[in-house]
């Protein structure tokens, strides 16, 4: 008899533990809001759906600003909807603290690293690549990252047609500290230096000066057998005109003369046109860009036949000069992105062997 109980007290044991664990829901993964722009609320979303998609998690989100314009909004789960499913929260710094344990709450914290890099390495760089190279990632972030919202464009015939975002603060971020162009003799010591007082210290990948898009347009137009290009010009400053004018004027200098520049006439600043001018900038044939997180998301979504970014820099006195950028070429067919470094250039006289 007591053998019989015995039995019956372990097969109860089995089913119960069988029930449970049925019920009991598999491990996810949310994030805090960073308190970022949108840029980087939509990294932060793209990282921990690589992370969700990596590990086979759920994915749980918290209200962020800007994410009921895009389609992730109608697919994703809302956290207080399910909080109280898991007995435990995790905050994690990297990917690889994630376990094998069920019932797991996985908390992202800022600039967290996946696959051994971090949002301070170019992190959106990896994110593109992976987007490329795993198609199924790929496919679906780019359907979540797309504006519900349908716009129209237009672009001209018979020019290519060149996205170049400028991201100047807007009277957002702090001022700059760069000269826009390189100086005609180099100078080493910097009259402003403090990274708190100047936005592109801090950060000099996000602003680099306007000698950068020079260099890259006359770069891109040789590389493209100096065909017409159509420019258009996507920042946040309100006189984009001006920097169209400047620019203009340089490239002058080097008898290029068939890029015809366009940009917003009206009501131009850091929070207008955002959801639209994402939209916008995904459509072009080319796409030079700045480090920010914003035209990121464009180059997510879009299907550029090339992508310029800046990848290394250096303080010359007051001028931040982007020694070396990269372009790269997204072949989705094969799931392979071709990537080249573009030599930055010292002096007018090596400008000219572009």
């Amino acid at each position: 008899m007591k053998h019989h109980i015995k039995n019956s007290n372990i097969w109860l044991l089995l089913l119960s533990t069988m029930f449970f664990s049925s019920i009991s829901p598999k491990s996810a993964i949310t994030f805090r809001h960073n308190g970022g722009r949108l840029g980087d609320v939509l990294l932060d979303f793209t990282k921990n759906f690589y992370i969700a998609y990596k590990y086979d998690l759920d994915l749980y989100i918290s209200p962020l600003p800007y994410v009921e314009n895009f389609r992730l909004s109608i697919d994703s789960q809302q956290l207080s909807d399910h909080r109280h499913k898991f007995n435990r929260a995790i905050d994690i710094k990297d990917d690889r603290q994630i376990d094998s344990i069920d019932n797991t709450l996985y908390v992202g914290t800022c600039y967290f690293a996946v696959d051994g890099i971090s949002d301070l390495d170019l992190f959106h760089g990896h994110m593109f690549q992976c987007s490329i190279e795993q198609p199924l990632f790929g496919n679906k972030i780019k359907e979540l990252l797309t504006p519900i919202e349908t716009f129209h464009f237009e672009f001209p015939e018979d020019q290519i047609s060149v996205a170049m975002h400028i991201r100047k603060g807007g009277g957002f971020d702090r001022p700059l500290a760069s000269e826009l162009y390189r100086p005609i003799t180099r100078n080493d010591n910097a009259s402003r230096t403090s990274k708190y007082q100047f936005v592109d210290r801090d950060q000099p990948f996000k602003f680099p000066p306007e000698q950068y898009y020079v260099d890259q347009l006359i770069f891109l137009h040789a590389l493209l057998d100096q065909q017409p290009l159509y420019v258009f010009l996507f920042t946040d400053d309100k006189e984009p005109h001006q920097i169209a004018k400047r620019i203009q004027e340089k490239l002058t200098d080097y008898n290029i003369t068939n890029i015809t520049f366009d940009y917003r006439k009206t009501e131009n600043a850091h929070n207008l046109n955002i959801i639209e001018d994402i939209s916008f900038m995904s459509k072009f044939e080319y796409l030079i860009k700045s480090g920010s997180h914003y035209p990121w998301i464009a180059q997510m979504i879009g299907n550029h036949k090339a992508i310029i970014s800046p990848v290394q820099y250096q303080w010359e006195g007051d001028y931040l000069n982007i020694i070396e950028a990269e372009i790269i070429f997204p072949d989705r067919e094969n799931h392979i992105l071709k990537k080249f470094k573009i030599p930055s250039v010292s002096n007018a006289e090596n400008e000219t062997n572009y």
